[in-house]
């Protein structure tokens, strides 16, 4: 094993990462603040750094953003990334949970579902797994603690446990 140092690939200044980089298949995923999308690609002998696209449309730019403490998770087989977003405010809000979950295809970086959570009564969402199965759960924690559980295939809702846990930050799927 060695290692290298790499050209940046952002800039802190202008446009900082989330320090979550998000794992799947030799891949590791880092979101910008403001929505652009940098894979890091482990697979061959040194790391590839690359830019891919952005979460956000020149429209939405500015006013949609990712943001929560796990701020996004892949599905491996599926090729999915899910991210919680939210509208408004600057760098300074990139904590702030999602209102939505908007759904990506890694390998064309198209946006492939857009959930809204206005009617599901929760709060923000500020942390995202999901399961690696044939029949994917996607699962949202909210800072007061709620727990809700999602049908990853179609944004169903299927169920929300209230205040489960204290802030739950972080979830793993083993």
């Amino acid at each position: 094993m060695s290692r290298a140092i790499s050209e940046p690939f952002f800039d802190v200044d202008k446009d900082p990462v989330f320090v979550q980089g998000v794992p799947a298949k030799g891949l590791v995923t880092f979101l910008v603040f403001a929505g652009m999308v940098h894979e890091a690609d482990f697979t061959g002998p040194t790391a590839a750094l690359r830019t891919t696209g952005s979460l956000v449309s020149a429209a939405e730019k500015g006013v949609w953003r990712p943001g929560g403490m796990q701020v996004a998770v892949v599905h491996a087989r599926l090729n999915r990334l899910y991210v919680p977003m939210h509208k408004g405010g600057g760098q300074e809000r990139h904590q702030e949970g999602g209102t939505e979950v908007w759904v990506f295809e890694l390998k064309s970086h198209a946006r492939i579902a857009r959930w809204g959570l206005g009617s599901d009564k929760l709060k923000p969402l500020i942390s995202v797994q999901v399961s690696q199965d044939e029949q994917p759960l996607l699962f949202a924690a909210t800072d007061d603690g709620d727990f809700a559980i999602y049908d990853a295939l179609s944004g169903t809702l299927k169920h929300i446990e209230k205040q489960l846990g204290q802030t739950p930050w972080m979830m793993f799927d083993p």
